[in-house]
C-alpha cells in the first residue's frame, strides 16, 4: 500500500467587505440558503480545465437554512447553520483584513463539496455582492455574479495505491477496496508499506479459557456448598440438597452431550481439548483447541452458540427460533426476489432544461407518501439528472424515516428514465402521485403505478418456506423458524443449511 494523498474537507470564505465591521451586529441580510453537496468537474474541480460544472451527490439531499432578522448577522448566520445540523460546518474568522463567514462539509471528499444558492434576498438579487448574496456559491457562474464566496480548500478523496491499483475513498477509510477489509490511512507515505490480514483466533481461544474457568468456579461452589468437612466437622449449607445436586447434574450432563451441525470435524468439548477431570472439573488442552480453530473457527463457534451454515456462497444463514430443530435441511428456490420499479416514456437524450415551470412531483416508495418535490433550476445531462432527482427523492424526509429509498437510472437505447427500489419484494414499489402536464412531457413519467416486487419462494427442508423480501423462513417441520437470505444466483436445488443449537443456547434453555 502506498499513501498518495489525504482526504480533504472543502472551505469557502467570504470575500473581504469593509462594511461588515461587527459580527455580532452588522446586518449581512436575510432570505434562504440552500445547499446541494456534489462534484466540480472542469475548470471548477482542483487541477480541472474545460467548462466548469456541478453533479449533485445522489446519497445527500438537499439543505436549507432560513435567515431573517433574528440571525441575519455574520454570527447569527454562523450559529443558525451550524444549529440546523445539515452536514455543513460553520465559523467566524478575522484574518487581519477584516471579518469573514467559513463554511464547509463535515464530510471530506471530492463529492461532498458544497454548492449554495441564495433565494428571497432581502438586499439586491440571490447572485450579486450584497445583502445574502454574499454567500452565494455556484462555481459553473462568474466570480462576483453567483460565485461569490472564495474556495480556500478543495474537497478532495484519499488516493492510495494497493498491489499497483489506484483507489480512492472520500474519507480517510479505505473500507471497499478489499473485502470485508477497512484500513485507515494517516499520512502521505508513497513509500509502500505491507497490510497482512490474518484471523485474531485469539478471542476464541480466551473466550473457551473464560467458559472453562466459568464452570470450574461454579464446581468449586457447588462442593462448598453441599461438601462435609471432616476436622471440622462441619457441613455445607446445602449439604444433601436434592436440587443443587440435580441442578449440578443437568448442567454436566448438557456440557457431555455432542453438539450436531457445528462441525464436520468435531462435535464434542473433548474434540475442542476440553475434558473432565476425576474431581468433576473441566481441563483444557490448549495445544488442542488452537489445533481446532485453526483446522475450522466457525464450527469451534458453532459448538458453543446456535449457528448456522449454507453450502452455497450467495445464500446466507439469518437466524432461527426455539422452534428450530438441530440438522441439516435442503435448499431450493423457486423465484428470486425481485425490486419493484418504474420505467418512464422516451424522452430526448438530453440536456434537459429545467426551471419552474416542470421541477415538481410526488411520489410513493415502498407504500410512503413523499412530500412535493422541487428539483432545482438549470440545464442537465442525463447523468446529472440522475443524481438530481436521486438526491432530491432519497433526501426527503418522510422518505428516509421509512426507510425507504430508490435508484434512478437512464437508458441511452430507450432515452427512457427507470426508478428502482432499493428493497426488495411484494412491499417494494414506486408509484408517481403528482406529476405536472410540463414535468411528464420533459421527463417521461407520468401518475401511475410500475411493477411491484416479488418476495423470494421456494422450500427449506422440502416443506414450504415464507417468503418476505429475499428471505425465506422455514415454516413447518425441523426447520421451522431458520431463516435464509437468497442474495443472488438461480432458481432451482441450492444446496443446504445446516443448524445447530450449540451448548450456549442449551445451557440458556435449561437454566430458564
Amino acid at each position: 500500500v502506498k499513501v498518495e494523498q489525504l482526504a480533504q474537507r472543502q472551505r469557502l470564505v467570504t470575500a473581504v467587505d469593509a462594511t461588515l465591521t461587527d459580527p455580532s451586529q452588522t446586518v449581512v441580510g436575510a432570505g434562504t440558503l440552500t445547499f446541494q453537496f456534489g462534484t466540480y468537474g472542469g475548470s471548477a474541480a482542483e487541477g480541472g480545465t474545460g467548462t466548469p460544472t456541478f453533479t449533485a451527490n445522489p446519497d445527500q439531499s438537499v439543505k436549507t437554512v432560513t435567515i431573517d432578522s433574528t440571525n441575519n448577522t455574520l454570527y447569527g448566520i454562523r450559529d443558525a447553520i451550524n444549529k440546523a445540523n445539515i452536514g455543513v460546518q460553520a465559523s467566524v474568522i478575522n484574518d487581519g483584513n477584516g471579518w469573514r463567514l467559513s463554511l464547509g462539509s463535515t464530510a471530506s471528499g471530492a463529492d461532498n463539496s458544497l454548492k449554495i444558492s441564495v433565494s428571497g434576498d432581502s438586499e439586491g438579487t440571490d447572485t450579486d455582492m450584497t445583502g445574502l448574496s454574499r454567500l452565494a456559491y455556484d462555481p459553473t457562474l462568474a466570480v462576483g455574479a453567483g460565485q461569490n464566496m472564495i474556495q480556500t480548500l478543495a474537497g478532495r478523496n484519499a488516493r492510495a495505491v494497493i498491489d499497483g491499483l489506484t483507489v480512492t475513498s472520500a474519507s480517510n477509510t479505505f473500507d471497499k477496496a478489499i473485502d470485508k477489509v477497512s484500513f485507515t490511512v494517516s499520512s502521505v507515505d508513497t513509500t509502500a508499506a505491507t497490510l497482512n490480514v490474518a484471523d485474531d483466533t485469539s478471542v476464541i481461544s480466551s473466550g473457551v479459557a473464560s467458559f472453562v474457568k466459568a464452570f470450574n468456579d461454579l464446581a468449586g461452589t457447588v462442593k462448598s456448598l453441599t461438601a462435609y468437612d471432616a476436622t471440622t466437622q462441619q457441613g455445607g449449607v446445602l449439604q444433601g440438597d436434592f436440587s443443587v445436586r440435580s441442578i449440578f447434574g443437568q448442567i454436566r450432563s448438557e456440557i457431555n452431550k455432542a453438539v450436531t451441525g457445528a462441525s464436520s470435524q468435531f462435535d464434542s468439548l473433548a474434540d475442542l481439548g476440553i475434558t473432565t477431570q476425576r474431581d468433576g472439573t473441566l481441563v483444557l488442552d490448549t495445544a488442542k483447541l488452537n489445533k481446532a480453530i485453526t483446522a475450522d473457527a466457525q464450527g469451534v463457534a458453532g459448538l458453543f452458540a446456535s449457528a448456522g451454515r449454507t453450502s452455497d456462497s450467495q445464500i446466507s444463514y439469518v437466524g432461527s427460533t426455539s422452534e428450530s430443530r438441530v440438522g441439516e435441511y435442503a435448499i431450493a428456490v423457486n423465484q428470486l426476489a425481485t425490486q419493484g420499479s418504474y420505467t418512464g416514456a422516451a424522452v430526448g437524450a438530453g440536456p434537459f432544461a429545467i426551471d419552474t415551470n416542470n421541477n415538481t412531483f410526488a411520489l410513493k416508495v415502498n407504500g410512503t407518501q413523499s412530500s412535493t418535490l422541487t428539483l432545482t433550476a438549470g440545464s442537465y445531462t442525463s447523468s446529472a439528472l440522475i443524481a438530481e432527482l436521486q438526491s432530491q427523492i432519497n433526501g426527503d424526509s418522510t422518505l428516509q424515516t421509512a426507510s425507504a429509498s430508490i435508484s434512478v437510472g437512464f437508458s441511452a437505447t430507450t432515452n427512457m428514465f427507470s426508478f428502482t427500489s432499493n428493497s426488495y419484494g411484494a412491499n417494494s414499489t414506486v408509484e408517481f402521485t403528482a406529476v405536472g402536464t410540463t414535468t411528464q412531457a420533459t421527463l417521461g413519467f407520468s401518475v401511475g403505478v410500475g411493477t411491484t416486487g416479488l418476495d423470494a419462494a421456494g422450500t427449506i427442508g422440502g416443506e414450504t418456506a415464507t417468503g418476505s423480501g429475499r428471505k425465506l423462513t422455514g415454516a413447518s417441520g425441523g426447520a421451522t423458524g431458520i431463516s435464509v437470505e437468497v442474495l443472488g444466483g438461480a432458481a432451482g436445488d441450492r444446496g443446504t443449511v445446516s443448524y445447530s443449537d450449540g451448548l450456549s443456547a442449551r445451557l440458556n434453555t435449561l437454566l430458564t
